[in-house]
């Protein structure tokens, strides 16, 4: 999940053609369904457990998306990627949340982190895309969107700056991870396609 290129641009793209394209429905059609779920795999010897979320496409691809390492029944938060989603219904179509991130970088880093900034690019009901929020320095980030129905889907994409030296100079280094974000157990998120084709 760590990428070293900046992968705001590919969602920018796709955001001009959904928004540009008028036939939403006949764009829905062409794209890929996936199946969302956590598998558990358990090391009774070591006495650990690892919950691993994964998006399964129609077509048989497997996607890793969360992390949950467990030693004795704790959580390993060092060996641990996830996140807390917090989603209530607003007013009128509305929705607001809040989601905190766990990652295990912040954790296994040892170099200083300069910045940490969050991005977060929501589908609202018109299958556009917003991408008003935003959070820096911090591990949570608050959003509302429109939605006919409860349903959300998303990226999350968790920015780290950090000091580093390469052949004597002082340099910054990027780190990013993304999460995709789905409340329902079938989805039909278009920025799985988006970031896979990088």
């Amino acid at each position: 999940m760590i990428l070293f290129s900046n992968c705001g641009d590919g969602v920018k793209e796709n955001s001009k053609r959904t928004m540009d394209n008028e036939n939403v429905s006949e764009i829905l059609s062409d794209l890929i369904k996936y199946n969302r779920k956590w598998i558990q795999i358990k090391d009774e010897e070591k006495n650990t457990e690892q919950n691993q979320e994964v998006y399964i496409s129609e077509l048989g691809d497997t996607i890793y998306n969360q992390n949950k390492f467990y030693i004795n029944g704790q959580l390993d938060s060092a060996k641990s990627a996830f996140y807390e989603l917090d989603l209530s219904p607003d007013s009128n179509g509305k929705y607001k949340g809040k989601i905190t991130i766990h990652s295990s970088k912040i954790h296994n880093i040892e170099s200083p982190i300069t910045r940490r900034r969050l991005q977060l690019y929501l589908l609202n009901k018109e299958d556009s895309i917003n991408t008003d929020f935003e959070s820096v320095n911090m591990n949570q980030i608050e959003f509302s969107y429109s939605s006919s129905n409860d349903t959300l889907r998303g990226v999350l994409i968790d920015k780290l700056e950090i000091d580093t030296i390469i052949n004597g100079e002082n340099m910054v280094r990027l780190l990013d991870s993304r999460y995709y974000l789905d409340n329902k157990s079938e989805t039909i998120n278009t920025f799985i396609e988006v970031f896979e084709e990088k």
